[in-house]
């Protein structure tokens, strides 16, 4: 499977990005930055395919023409190009986030899992913690209902 890692950033390269590129390199993941209005005209970071405004513009994606400035949605426009690359896994992060050894392991495309029989909602952060996480979209009448036990 081919990887890459997708981040947007308007800051210069800092010791998270710096690790990132590191980690790619070492891993052979292709590593996108989206940039913005605001990043700096002269990004470079070994590892990294920085795609500024003007090549996202240029993308041949009729997002890159149309996604608004400052505005996180930049990022979508490198998913896009990862997955014209050829990336049958897209791993995504923020430029501050140092990468745990773990962030590194392969992605399978399938995971052994147990399957939740019930239609409807179904607020899955309450099978991993007692407190609670509201999932963004879910209806708020939904969010606090008992969660069903999970099958074999």
């Amino acid at each position: 499977m081919r990887t890459s890692l997708v981040v947007t950033t308007i800051n210069p390269p800092n010791s998270a990005m710096h690790e990132l590129a590191a980690g790619s390199i070492e891993h052979g993941w292709d590593f996108i930055v989206a940039g913005d209005g605001k990043s700096p005209a002269d990004f470079r970071l070994d590892g990294c395919r920085f795609l500024s405004l003007q090549q996202q513009r240029d993308s041949g994606f009729a997002l890159g023409r149309i996604c608004p400035e400052r505005s996180y949605t930049r990022k979508n426009i490198a998913y896009l190009e990862a997955m014209r690359a050829g990336a049958t896994v897209i791993v995504e992060t923020d430029d501050d986030n140092h990468p745990m050894q773990q962030f590194w392991i392969a992605r399978e495309k399938r995971i052994r899992c147990r399957p939740v029989e019930k239609d409807g909602w179904v607020n899955a952060y309450r099978y991993f913690s007692e407190n609670f996480i509201y999932p963004r979209g879910m209806p708020l009448t939904r969010a606090r209902d008992e969660v069903p036990a999970a099958g074999a």
